[in-house]
């Protein structure tokens, strides 16, 4: 994976995402180096089985766990300590004109974030529910069905340990959770 290498600082209750990009699409390796977060992935594969699912996983820097998140995943975070600075490495370069996102309180998506009244962006905060996304997503993929069909060797590498891991999804809330070992769908 190319070094593209990101450092961002946050504080206390800070959600972003739910981002991704659909012409430079991004995988991503993240980790907290400072404080801990919990870290959310979304399926949004078009032919995916697991399309609109979603895993989480407790970042900590105390832990020095990471979690790769591949292509064909929206990506989103929120800060559980006073300050949080994360570092991404991606594949890609970061391309604002192609950045879209999904709302973070997106009720089909069935999110757990722990928290009613997060501090988010205005950015974030106008970023359609579904099924606008879902328009937005079948939109860019036609002509480039390829690029983001669902490929099962493309599934998120969820590490840390496996305490630090919930299991989740439309089948309930679980967060945070342990539960022994985890595969994420």
């Amino acid at each position: 994976m190319p070094s593209f290498k990101t450092t961002i600082a946050f504080y206390q209750g800070t959600l972003r995402g739910l981002h991704y990009q659909l012409r430079h699409p991004q995988a991503k390796l993240c980790r907290v180096v400072e404080g801990e977060a919990l870290d959310v992935a979304v399926d949004i594969r078009v032919g995916s089985p697991t399309f609109g699912r979603w895993a989480s996983v407790l970042l900590s820097a105390k832990e020095q766990n990471q979690v790769y998140v591949p292509i064909g995943f929206a990506h989103g975070f929120l800060t559980l300590t006073d300050t949080v600075h994360f570092l991404y490495k991606c594949s890609d370069y970061y391309e604002p004109a192609d950045e879209h996102g999904i709302a973070w309180n997106d009720p089909n998506l069935e999110i757990c974030w722990g928290v009613s009244a997060p501090v988010v962006s205005e950015k974030d905060a106008k970023y359609p529910r579904s099924p606008k996304f879902l328009q937005n997503i079948y939109r860019s993929f036609q002509g480039n069905e390829t690029r983001y069909h669902a490929d099962r060797k493309e599934r998120p590498s969820w590490r840390g340990t496996p305490a630090s891991i919930a299991p989740t999804g439309r089948s309930g809330c679980v967060w945070p959770r342990s539960i022994g070992s985890f595969e994420p769908f």
